[in-house]
């Protein structure tokens, strides 16, 4: 939140615009979804917003990919397909 509110201060709205926000559960599965208000508070459109299930791997000093499960992979891999695309 203090990156946007950074950019955003320093009239730095493009990056705000194609920015995504990640969201993951650090401590263990909490089993909630995200709030519906997050990306309003954030300020940015809903898309933006991705949501990463919690994955133990991600706590392990050997985060290797290879060895995340299938619903965290997926969820790395759409932000990086809408970076790839062509606008």
């Amino acid at each position: 939140m203090r990156t946007l509110a950074v950019l955003r201060g320093a009239g730095r709205e493009e990056p705000v615009r194609r920015a995504f926000v990640v969201a993951t559960d650090v401590d263990g599965p909490s089993g909630r979804g995200l709030p519906e208000t997050l990306a309003r508070r954030l300020r940015v459109e809903p898309e933006q917003v991705l949501h990463v299930p919690f994955d133990a791997t991600l706590q392990s000093p050997d985060r290797e990919p290879h060895r995340l499960r299938p619903a965290a992979t997926e969820a790395f891999l759409r932000p990086a397909e809408l970076v790839t695309r062509a606008d």
